[in-house]
This record gives structure tokens, sequence and C-alpha cells, in this order.
């Protein structure tokens, strides 16, 4: 029970506990002495978890008012236009009389409408508020993490090497602090293919041995990077903008006000599409071996997926169909391997 006191009262705690049960055994009202203790502990925690949440709030050290109505109206129409679309797909429709499906379809409808109202509301009030580029900066967020998953889904089918993923994340979080820091036009980068160290290593060889094969090696190494961070940017970018449009459109934002973040976007993916374009890199043998890989990741990984899909739904033998996924997995891992190879890269797991 004492730990208990110490775990939650922390410090506070620990000391208090410590001292009075360092009183000496012959102390008169040693107990009452250690009762009381332990209770002022407790009465001390509690009032701190009483008061911490309206003090955060009074010091606006959490989220905005904005942001908490954004959250709780956004959950109230994804929680009131999913009842409805569950009702109108039900397979139990033949089953559940129809007059009372229909009331409760038309219950949920009424209360969608009534909270997209609410929304509009909301966002009449947001344009009247000093505070709304903290609701802006959350579509910004909501499309940096879109962006990391796709990026992540294409490393997970083996579609883009690892140091490329581990760049192209890493500027993913630099854009994210910029936009944390109120910097709402982070610059657009497409990709560092090395560190600042290693693009002046790079610059010395190509003076000194302009016509080495280290530097050819180099060099190869770095066109491979840049058309595989080019394809993963503009797949990324591509699918991020659609995801933008979507969401403003579930909760009713005039696609105006997220201009920006489109335009990022659509930059972003105009400045990859062109390097793909690019005279250096189109009818390369680069070009032909990445596209080549890509061609035959993309169908392993796109029978990876069914694969998994049917033993999570119980079909065909489980044993077999595993047995063969291990087999598509120890390809991929193969034909990633010879890109590595070929790059000069460090062979990772």
């Amino acid at each position: 029970s004492y730990q208990i006191v110490c775990f939650w009262g922390g410090l506070r705690g620990a000391v208090a506990i410590a001292l009075v049960l360092s009183l000496p055994l012959s102390l008169p009202f040693r107990d009452l002495i250690i009762a009381f203790s332990v209770l002022t502990v407790l009465f001390s925690i509690f009032v701190q978890g009483m008061t911490i949440g309206p003090l955060i709030q009074y010091l606006e050290l959490g989220q905005s008012r904005l942001l908490r109505t954004f959250h709780q109206v956004y959950g109230d129409i994804v929680t009131s236009r999913a009842a409805e679309s569950s009702l109108l797909k039900s397979d139990l429709a033949g089953i559940i009389d129809s007059a009372i499906l229909d009331e409760y379809i038309r219950t949920y409808r009424e209360k969608s409408q009534y909270t997209e109202q609410k929304v509009c509301e909301f966002w009449q009030e947001v344009h009247q508020n000093p505070d709304r580029m903290s609701v802006i900066r959350l579509f910004w967020l909501e499309a940096i993490h879109y962006e990391q998953k796709q990026y992540r889904q294409l490393y997970d089918d083996g579609l883009i090497l690892s140091p490329v993923y581990a760049e192209l994340q890493y500027q993913t979080t630099i854009r994210e602090d910029f936009i944390q820091s109120g910097n709402y036009h982070p610059p657009i980068r497409l990709y560092a293919p090395e560190s600042r160290y290693g693009l002046w290593l790079y610059r010395f060889i190509r003076r000194i041995f302009p016509n080495s094969a280290m530097l050819k090696s180099y060099q190869n190494r770095i066109d491979i990077h840049l058309i595989f961070a080019s394809v993963a940017v503009f797949v990324a970018s591509s699918a991020t903008i659609e995801y933008l449009e979507r969401l403003s459109q579930w909760v009713c934002l005039d696609s105006a006000e997220i201009t920006d973040i489109v335009d990022f976007y659509k930059k972003f993916e105009q400045k990859a599409l062109s390097y793909l374009t690019s005279e250096h890199v189109v009818g390369s043998q680069n070009l032909s071996y990445v596209s080549g890989y890509l061609a035959e990741r993309t169908a392993g990984a796109g029978m990876i997926h069914m694969l998994f899909h049917h033993i999570e739904e119980g079909i065909g033998d489980e044993k077999t169909l595993g047995h063969i996924i291990d087999r598509l997995i120890k390809e991929k891992n193969k034909a990633k391997k010879k890109v590595f190879l070929l790059c000069g890269d460090q062979i990772m797991p």
C-alpha cells in the first residue's frame, strides 16, 4: 500500500512516506502521524487530479477550444453517417421489418443532416476566430501523416529501398516540425540522396577523379535512389491530394480553405514527375532496371495481399497458402538484395 501511494504521489508521496516511516517506534502517536501523512498525500493527489485539467485549459497548454469542437463534430458526423450507411447496406434488410428499418434510416439521416448543419456553423465560427489556423494546421498534419502512411505501405510492399524510405520519412518529420512551429509554407524538397558530408565527398571525387570507377558507381547509386524516391513521392503526393479532397468533402469544408496544402502536394507531385521525365532519366538503363523491379514487386505485393486476405477469410488451405507467401517474401528479399548490391548499399534485413 505504501508503494502505491509513493508511485501516484511521486516525489511528494515518497518523501512524506519515507519521513514518517523513519520515525522511531517509541514516538507517541506514531501510527496516527503515519495515517495523517498518507491521507494528506492522497488528498493532494485528488486535488491535483481535479484541478490539472481546468488549469491546462485556462493556460491554453492543450488543444484549443476550436480543435476540441472540431474533433467533437467530426466524431458526431462520422458516427451518424456510418449508422445510416450500415442500415442502407445491411444484409438483414429483407428480415428486419421494413417500417422499422425505414424509421431508423430516417432517424439517422436527420441526425446526419443536423450534424452537417452544426459543422457548417462551426466553419462560420472558424472564419471569425483568430485561432482558425490551429484547425488548418490539423489538416496539414493529417496530410503529412497520410503521406508517411503511403511511404510505409510502399516500403512494406518492397517498392522502395530502406535508405530511400528512411530519408523520405525524415523529411516528412522535418516538415511536420515546420508546421508545428507555425510555418505553413515548408520548403519543397524532393530528396537528398546523401548527407552534407557525403555530397561534399562526391564533389571532391568528381573534381579530382572525374572518370574514376568509384565516381561512376557513386553516381549510379544516387540516380537509382532518386528514381525510387521520385516514384514514391509521386505516388504518395497523388494519394494525399485525393485524401485531402475526400476529407474536406466529408467535413463540409470549402476546398479553398486548404488550397495551400493541396498546392504544396501538387508542386511536390510535379517535381517528382519532372525528374522522372527528364532527359537524364528517360531511356536510361537505371530507369529500365527500376521499372522492371517495380513491376515485379507490384505483382508480388498483390499476390501476397490476396493470399493474406484468403487466409483471413478462411478460404483455401492455410498451410499451403502460408508456404506460398513465404516463397513470395523470399523472392521479394532476394530482389531487394540485388538492388542493394547494384547500388552499393549496405544490405539490410
